[in-house]
């Protein structure tokens, strides 16, 4: 599941065009996609290519996803307060 392509990612990490680490930046969006799924815990795939009719990713989804991926690519924390703080209203509420 990828909420935003690796042209994005490359924009936004200033890392130009040459598609050298395309293989590294899209696992790095799985793997930002999938962590962020589980925190929503709800299932994405409304927004992506593979459902019958695709929605546009909300755009603190994907503010969320290129903060996500910029922390991981940087060795931080995929999943820090800035993401959380993007995510929070579209979060499914925790009932204990």
């Amino acid at each position: 599941m990828m909420l935003v392509d690796v042209a994005s990612v490359r924009r936004e990490l200033n890392l130009g065009e040459d598609g050298g680490c395309d293989d590294e930046l899209k696992d790095l969006i799985e793997r930002s996609c999938g962590i962020i799924a589980d925190y929503l815990k709800r299932d994405l795939l409304e927004y992506t290519e593979d459902s019958s009719d695709p929605q546009p990713v909300p755009g603190q989804l994907r503010s969320a996803v290129l903060w996500s991926v910029r922390k991981a690519y940087e060795g931080g924390d995929p999943l820090d307060e800035t993401v959380m703080r993007l995510l929070h209203r579209m979060r499914d509420p925790a009932i204990a």
